[in-house]
């Protein structure tokens, strides 16, 4: 019985590359020092890494330490489901030393629907006060998820509270759009600024269907699509005789 013939495997195309001459290895130093040179990655120019004093250091150090002492003592207060003024306080101070801690956003979102704030604020003026603390956040980076999510889940919030006021709540997308008008135009390939956007347009478009009403709010959601003002309609052409 003949045997089937053997399996041909496709030689891979880069070994047929041309092998670098010898005196491309020198030539290698010089390429990188070309690239190093340029520091510049997506049109976005590196910054030069600065050496900070010894003094510097030492406080830096220290802000870490009583940091990470804060950030554990409230992970163990989240897992004990304790929510209180103070552990709302605290995730304030851990927040705007170090925003980037997505597990203090969630706590921070635990207190809020907690209903344990209600005695001392109303719910309106906790959220305005949570935009004021993430606009710090945005201020130090503008590219974290759990930044833009609490963001997110704070515009609903006020936008579901400001209930049948449609220009409360046209107010506060508007604040959205600008926000996101701003950091595009510091740098455009911000996707979470897109997708919160986004979010912010269809909040408005729900706006418009809930009320019913063609005004300000149905003007400012028709620029948005289009980038601007909608064009007049051109005169009809008159009849041939």
């Amino acid at each position: 019985q003949a045997k089937p013939d053997a399996i041909q495997v496709p030689r891979c195309r880069l070994l047929d590359l041309p092998r670098p001459r010898r005196g491309a290895a020198a030539a290698a130093p010089a390429a990188s020092a070309a690239v190093a040179a340029s520091r510049a990655m997506h049109g976005r120019v590196k910054k030069d890494v600065v050496e900070l004093p010894a003094e510097e250091l030492e406080k830096q150090r220290e802000q870490v330490r009583t940091a990470r002492a804060l950030f554990g003592k409230l992970l163990d207060l989240r897992q004990a489901r304790t929510y209180s003024q103070q552990t709302f306080d605290m995730t304030s101070k851990a927040l705007q030393f170090h925003p980037e801690f997505p597990t203090i956003w969630g706590y921070r979102r635990e207190i809020l629907t907690s209903g344990v704030l209600a005695e001392t604020a109303e719910p309106k003026g906790l959220f305005e006060a949570e935009m004021k603390l993430l606009e710090k956040a945005l201020r130090r980076t503008q590219k974290v998820y759990s930044i833009w999510f609490h963001r997110k889940w704070t515009v609903e919030r006020l936008f579901e509270l400001c209930g049948s006021d449609v220009a409360a709540a046209k107010k506060v997308l508007d604040v959205e759009l600008e926000l996101c008008g701003r950091l595009l135009e510091v740098d455009e390939r911000n996707f979470h600024c897109w997708n919160h956007r986004a979010h912010a347009m269809g909040l408005m478009l729900r706006l418009i269907s809930r009320s019913g009403c063609d005004g300000p709010a149905a003007d400012a959601v028709g620029e948005e699509k289009i980038g601007g003002p909608a064009a007049p309609a051109a005169e009809a052409a008159p009849a041939a005789a």
